[in-house]
């Protein structure tokens, strides 16, 4: 799965996030976006598959191949790869009974 979400500078709940998605994957991978932006992309990986930033890299060159983007990819895959933040132990994930 992936998805967006605002980075830690701004987003107050982004280390729950983080946190969620940790417990629900056993694989996570987070690609910032170049600036200005403030979004970071989350790969989270239903099995551990043991992919780091090459292999990443690498499947976006092939689907920079396949589809025709307005950005290069696999760039922004190279530059904006960071590894799973490691999250304060405490931190709760995410939950509906949350909300407001």
């Amino acid at each position: 799965m992936a998805s967006n979400i605002p980075g830690p500078d701004n987003n107050d709940l982004y280390d729950r996030m983080i946190r969620t998605y940790q417990e629900l994957f056993p694989e996570l991978h987070v690609i910032r976006a170049p600036e200005p932006s403030v979004q970071q992309t989350l790969i989270a990986l239903p099995e551990k598959t043991g992919l780091g930033k090459d292999d990443l890299v690498k499947r976006a060159q092939s689907l920079s191949e396949k589809v025709r983007l307005n950005f290069d990819l696999p760039d922004v895959m190279k530059s904006g790869y960071r590894p799973a933040p490691a999250i304060p132990k405490g931190t709760r994930p995410l939950r509906d009974a949350d909300k407001d």
